[in-house]
């Protein structure tokens, strides 16, 4: 029995741009699940655990000055505001949990669509041209591709993106503190 003829480059490239575009997506994917979104929510839970902290030293001891500290018992005394306050807040929202389940999902199903039209592609060609298409060939030479890829996203990310600071920390608290003055004082009174 002959081996199969190896099948024409314009049915290798096709071939080769459906694979490329999987491993793209699921490596996208993997990346965002596993390492994006742990790191952007700590890094995110760390600058919010700081500016309240300063925000709050802040207030507390301006709060102390001008009132000899009536305000901080006062405070401190309706606890049970503050208590409920942490509750209310304290679970996930469920509309960004259905909007996050659902996003994850539909990705996943996408790759899964391209796999399958890659696999009755190939056997289409297989069978209906008698052709070989070299799959592994192309799923070796896309994963060598990606991984250097990936080796310099790496770096940039760790030498460069990482060290990039867009806002300053003060930058919400700053916010804060001009809200509540022009709230207090009118827009035409506070300094901002």
């Amino acid at each position: 029995m002959s081996a199969k003829p190896e099948t024409s480059e314009s049915v290798d490239l096709l071939v080769n741009i459906g694979i490329h575009v999987v491993l793209l997506a699921t490596i996208l994917l993997s990346v965002f699940v596993f390492v994006i979104s742990p790191l952007t929510q700590g890094a995110f839970e760390s600058q919010m655990q700081q500016l309240s902290n300063s925000a709050a030293s802040s207030a507390l001891t301006q709060l102390n000055t001008a009132d000899n500290g009536a305000t901080k018992a006062n405070i401190v005394s309706n606890s049970n505001i503050l208590n409920a306050a942490v509750k209310l807040f304290s679970s996930s929202d469920p509309t960004r949990v259905a909007n996050n389940h659902w996003l994850l999902s539909m990705t996943a199903l996408c790759i899964i669509f391209l796999i399958i039209t890659i696999i009755i592609f190939v056997i289409t060609i297989s069978l209906v041209a008698n052709q070989s298409v070299p799959v592994w060939a192309i799923i070796k030479q896309n994963l060598v591709a990606f991984f250097f890829i990936g080796m310099i996203e790496v770096w940039f990310f760790l030498s460069i993106a990482s060290k990039f600071v867009p806002v300053a920390p003060s930058y919400l608290t700053t916010q804060i503190v001009c809200r509540a003055r022009q709230n207090l004082l009118g827009s035409q009174l506070a300094n901002c």
